[in-house]
């Protein structure tokens, strides 16, 4: 259902439909891993831009992180969403290195910004009317995410006003 290469092209991760995360070998075209913790699809995944997490977003509600080294899950799940989580998105690392924030969208009509090293969600966007299917972190400290009520808004990232 989804796919992501890491930030160096060099290793894959996928989201899928059997609730699982798999981290792929590109000489084998085999799973190095395959990583369980999701209840339900798997409907997007996001690598962290210093390609040390994997974090995936699904129609359980839930965020996970994941190791693609060892395959394992990080810490436990981060939820607050009130419908499946559409799309993810890091914080840039030229804003913050290592990056220790994330955002994820939702058919509940919001944003949520998550802080990774804490599992806390610091901020909810909740501007949207419908389901907000995309979201992408610029490098200025604006977020910019897309919704199926026709609109695309822009948020600052430490405040969560909309600019």
């Amino acid at each position: 259902l989804s796919v992501a290469f890491s930030p160096d092209g060099k290793h894959l991760a996928s989201g899928s439909g059997d609730t699982t995360v798999r981290m792929w070998n590109h000489e084998t075209e085999m799973p190095r891993h395959t990583c369980a913790g999701h209840a339900n699809w798997v409907l997007c995944i996001a690598w962290s831009p210093d390609g040390r997490y994997v974090a995936s977003g699904g129609m359980d509600k839930d965020v996970r992180l994941w190791d693609p080294e060892s395959g394992a899950g990080v810490g436990g799940p981060m939820r607050g969403h009130k419908k499946h989580v559409t799309a993810l998105a890091w914080e840039p690392a030229h804003v913050r290195y290592p990056p220790v924030r994330m955002a994820s969208a939702s058919g509940d009509g919001t944003v949520r910004v998550w802080n990774v090293v804490h599992k806390n969600c610091e901020l909810a966007l909740t501007a949207h009317t419908n389901s907000v299917t995309s979201v992408k972190w610029g490098g200025e400290g604006l977020i910019y995410s897309a919704s199926r009520d026709t609109t695309v808004m822009v948020w600052n990232a430490d405040t969560g006003a909309v600019v």
